[in-house]
């Protein structure tokens, strides 16, 4: 985390430091901070920090710990569908319908919305 922000020969850098992403001052300074956060916030073994704003910093407002496969679902790059008011990742949807991410998005980029894209209307 603070590699990522604050070493710009880090190989991420740049998604992260290099377009402003930073660690707040009390976790930068002291591990125990971060560790004390940590473990009140439900870390355990499986999880990996998520900025819940993906633009935002790394601080207790907008950290918390998810499973890997959750936290890789909260990326700039994602594609987000809304249905009936709620809205998730394309990913997401396809899994909650069963439907394979690459057949989902691909009917969503050819104008189907998201209700037809999961039946496979044509």
């Amino acid at each position: 985390m603070k590699k990522r922000c604050f070493n710009p020969h880090e190989q991420n850098y740049e998604r992260y430091g290099g377009r402003g992403i930073t660690v707040c001052k009390e976790w930068a300074e002291s591990y125990e901070a971060f560790k004390t956060w940590a473990l009140s916030a439900g870390y355990r073994e499986g999880m990996s920090i998520d900025r819940i704003d993906p633009n935002g910093p790394y601080c207790p407002e907008n950290c918390r710990w998810v499973p890997i496969a959750e936290q890789a679902s909260n990326t700039r790059k994602n594609i987000y569908a809304t249905m009936n008011g709620e809205t998730k990742t394309v990913k997401e949807w396809s899994r909650h319908f069963g439907v394979k991410y690459e057949t989902l998005r691909y009917r969503l980029r050819k104008g189907m919305s998201l209700e037809e894209a999961v039946k496979g209307d044509n």
